[in-house]
């Protein structure tokens, strides 16, 4: 039986998994809200009591990994892999990975429906393929692909956390804006769901737009944002509706960015709850204009395909399919590979 997990500044997912005759298959499930529990142990205890025996555990988590340590960026948790394998109980393999990675590896081998084209293009087989996913936070991965195109390696990234570059005027103000709060401005700042909120603020605060009463009715509750996009997606709301404007063309602008840097034709996958959760406003947003308008490499751009990962278990699968195929290797640090 295999341990997976996927650990996230909002929520944490688990999964156990067992092999089948096509794969491995999920036999159980359970979500947690991470901030009501003051430890991973905790939510680990909960979820495999009266369980089998535990061969392999592979968490990823929203956070940088390093020498088998983590350090959660959105959650006050900290923990290693002898912790996660005393807790759980198992002399198997234990990996945790950046949530990214986990993300990454599940997109190996995804095909409609579990990802709907965002926008066309020609993906090249051998090219890098990006990863990009707003939620809580603003993660970014990248598949290079390896053995001639049959596997591919999964590196981490925390792009999400470079600074932000305002691409319009009412971008530099809202620069100015957050500058003044929080002092450095990163990606993560704009394009995450506290991004969201911060864009609604400066709207009301700074561009004097009328406020609208159910936002600001939900302002006072843990996450407001399900009611800003559905107020944005109704057209009616003219505040939510420029919030989610900004957001979006933040969103494709850092995305083209990614696939800039990477070089990555062999397309972006973007992931995350905020894209899986509201597509419509994706589809009619400025998301990909924005991605597109990089100067003389329009054309480069405009041959890069995007995908949005729609399926909701894409990181325990990750995580899965990475603890299945590394289960004898005993260094937690190994590639991060894995065949198609």
């Amino acid at each position: 039986m295999i341990l997976a997990g996927d650990i996230g500044g909002t929520k944490t997912k688990l999964g156990l998994f067992e092999r089948g005759g096509d794969g491995l298959v999920c036999t159980k499930k359970k979500t947690y809200r991470s901030r009501e529990h003051p430890t991973i142990f905790s939510i680990l205890e909960d979820f495999i009591r009266s369980e089998g025996a535990i061969e392999a555990v592979c968490l990823g988590v929203a956070g940088p990994v390093e020498g088998g340590r983590v350090i959660a960026t959105n959650l006050p948790w900290r923990f290693s892999v002898d912790q996660i394998a005393s807790a759980v109980g198992t002399t198997g393999r234990v990996c945790l990975l950046n949530d990214l990675v986990a993300l990454s590896l599940g997109t190996v081998g995804l095909h409609p429906p579990d990802i709907v084209p965002l926008k066309g293009g020609v993906a090249d087989p051998q090219g890098v393929r990006a990863v990009i996913a707003a939620g809580t936070g603003l993660g970014q991965g990248y598949l290079v692909p390896t053995f001639g195109g049959e596997a591919f390696r999964a590196l981490p990234s925390e792009g999400g956390h470079a600074d932000f570059s305002p691409q319009t005027e009412t971008e530099a103000d809202l620069w100015r804006y957050l500058r003044k709060r929080f002092g450095r401005v990163s990606n993560e700042r704009v394009v995450s769901g506290g991004g969201i909120v911060a864009i609604y603020e400066f709207l009301r605060d700074i561009k004097r737009v009328d406020p609208d009463p159910q936002i600001e009715k939900a302002l006072a509750t843990p996450d407001p944002n399900p009611v800003i996009a559905r107020r944005a997606a109704g057209w009616a709301c003219p505040i939510a509706r420029a919030t989610f404007d900004v957001f979006l063309s933040a969103y494709g602008a850092e995305a083209g960015d990614l696939a800039l840097t990477l070089f990555a034709t062999g397309g972006i996958y973007v992931g995350g709850g905020i894209a899986r959760k509201n597509l419509p406003l994706i589809k009619s947003g400025p998301f990909i204009e924005a991605f597109l308008d990089k100067g003389r490499f329009r054309s480069l751009m405009e041959r890069i395909p995007v995908w949005v990962v729609v399926n909701e278990d894409v990181e325990i699968i990750g995580a899965a399919g990475f603890a299945a195929l590394n289960e004898k290797d005993n260094d937690a640090a190994s590639s991060y590979t894995i065949a198609t």
